[in-house]
């Protein structure tokens, strides 16, 4: 996914009611995706022109359920944390490509050792949690 994606994707999830949210199953066939004390989201009844099973219905509405504002916000945070990771790999290998800093080189001159260090060190961290 690109960046506009992922940015549309943050706007949809912070306009939707906030999570938790869990699925529901009623009498006649009516199916909601509530919140908080049974507080419905969406709601729908029956599938009458559908060829899936029940079962199906039920498992498509426990998906949306489980992919609330709140998880999808969660994830694009991790997505966004490993795009740092990434970008400050590619930086720890251009500078291991490199047998010295070269003073002429615009990201040699971004870093120290110790900057080195201190990322190879938090990315390490982030690996193994």
């Amino acid at each position: 996914m690109n960046r506009a994606q992922l940015k549309e994707i943050r706007q949809l999830a912070e306009a939707a009611t906030p999570g938790p949210w869990r699925s529901w199953q009623g009498a006649m066939d009516i199916s909601e995706v509530q919140c908080g004390e049974k507080t419905p989201i969406a709601k729908w009844t029956g599938f009458d022109d559908s060829d899936r099973k029940a079962k199906q219905h039920r498992n498509n509405a426990d998906y949306i359920a489980a992919m609330s504002p709140d998880v999808t916000l969660r994830l694009l945070a991790h997505i966004e944390e490993q795009d740092k990771l990434i970008e400050q790999m590619a930086d720890l290998f251009h500078l291991a490509a490199h047998p010295k800093f070269e003073s002429g080189c615009g990201l040699c001159a971004r870093f120290s050792v110790k900057d080195i260090a201190e990322a190879y060190r938090q990315w390490k961290e982030q690996r193994n949690a």
